[in-house]
């Protein structure tokens, strides 16, 4: 059970068949994020990294946004969908793609 949110009007037409060189993992499971940084790098991806908190990722994107962005819902220093929303005020994701995960049934709750 899980839900998709999508904001069409934040895809750009020209970042749809762009490559996704840049990806930021956050995730607080060390075996999940090498799950999924060894699944991006079969994708293509050249530079991955993998945070195990907010704090951490909050940091590396105030650097510079990835092109894709895995979070984990639940974290231990707060929520994923929280981190989105704060990046997407800033402006910070505008020419990202950002995916929340969770396998935890109050993905939807939280969304709402």
């Amino acid at each position: 059970r899980g839900s998709v949110v999508v904001d069409e009007d934040a895809v750009d037409a020209d970042d749809v068949d762009r490559p996704l060189s840049t990806v930021a993992i956050l995730e607080p499971s060390r075996l999940q994020g090498a799950v999924l940084k060894d699944a991006c790098q079969r994708a293509g991806a050249r530079r991955l990294q993998v945070y195990a908190n907010l704090s951490e990722a909050r940091a590396a994107i105030d650097e510079g946004a990835p092109d894709l962005l895995l979070t984990a819902l639940q974290l231990p220093d707060g929520l994923g969908i929280d981190l989105l929303r704060e990046l997407s005020r800033r402006g910070l994701l505008r020419h990202s793609i950002a995916v929340l995960n969770s396998s935890d049934s109050t993905l939807d709750e939280v969304i709402a």
